[in-house]
């Protein structure tokens, strides 16, 4: 019996479709592996209801990081597949490659929705589908979260720094005013000290004034 060699798997370009891969093997391990000698191709522009989990794996990989205007092409795509056929496969397809991290327009929120409604209505899901659709589902809403809670962190962090800075500021104030009454003190200290030297020398003038002559001869 000939030993068959296999060849190794591509490895996925982004961690959605690490996981996306990782399903596809678990689905695949249930039966018997065929070989395929067909060539690649290219991407439809209609995910059909009930289609094969590599269309998906397909779309996510079009989503890899590293591309912007590749990514921006898969996205229109499925966004007006969607648009023009909102059907299940259709929806699973935009779902995914909108919630895909690293493009601008990456919505978990939003994707995380979408599978929600699908997974409320599974008999319109394959199996591969229906397991596909939960695995994303759970990893968008783990990401909001995570949005979430950064989003408190940082309102958090904020609001203390803005404290923080009342605070100073209301210091700086009180030291403002503490000058500006020292400064006060000061020129009344000031003015009492110039009174009193003017009236010394007005009481040296008179004294003056009024002392006699060294060279006046007493009568």
């Amino acid at each position: 019996m000939t030993q068959r060699t296999r060849k190794p798997a591509r490895q996925p370009s982004s961690p959605t479709a690490g996981l996306l891969l990782a399903l596809l093997l678990a689905g695949c391990q249930a039966g018997p592996t065929r070989a395929t000698s067909t060539p690649a191709q290219p991407l439809p522009t209609t995910a059909p209801p009930g289609a094969p989990a590599g269309l998906y794996l397909d779309a996510l990989d079009g989503m890899a990081p590293g591309d912007g205007a590749r990514q921006q092409a898969t996205l229109q795509a499925a966004r007006g597949a969607w648009q023009q056929a909102p059907n299940p496969g259709n929806t699973l397809r935009y779902a995914l490659v909108l919630g895909t991290p690293g493009h601008a327009d990456t919505n978990p929120l939003e994707a995380s929705r979408l599978l929600a409604g699908l997974l409320a209505a599974p008999a319109s899901l394959s199996a591969d589908e229906l397991r596909l659709a939960a695995a994303f589902q759970r990893e968008f809403t783990a990401r909001v979260a995570q949005y979430v809670e950064l989003a408190r962190t940082r309102e958090d962090s904020e609001a203390r720094l803005r404290a923080a800075e009342a605070d100073t500021q209301t210091r700086l104030n009180a030291m403002s005013a503490d000058v500006a009454r020292l400064r006060r003190e000061r020129d009344a200290v000031q003015e009492k000290l110039d009174a009193i030297a003017d009236i010394e020398k007005s009481l040296m003038e008179r004294d003056g004034e009024t002392a006699p002559s060294p060279d006046a001869t007493p009568r």
